[in-house]
């Protein structure tokens, strides 16, 4: 069985930091973009898909546009 790992991307600093980390030490690394709909979500979601373009991470984007509004 294969241990993959999961990390919640935003785009920012923090995620990408463990992203990079866990990437390095471990060879099945995965990441999650959750979209809520608010304004910033276009540069945090472009940041997140670069980050794991350069490291070669799978990214899914997870759509959630009215959880803004709950928020």
């Amino acid at each position: 069985m294969k241990d993959t790992r999961l990390v919640a991307l935003s785009g920012g600093l923090n995620s990408a930091t463990l992203l990079t980390k866990l990437k390095r030490g471990h060879a099945d690394v995965r990441a999650i973009y959750i979209d809520i709909g608010y304004l910033p979500r276009i540069a945090e979601m472009n940041s997140a898909k670069m980050v794991c373009h350069d490291l070669g991470v799978p990214i899914e984007i997870v759509p959630l546009p009215g959880m803004f509004s709950i928020l």
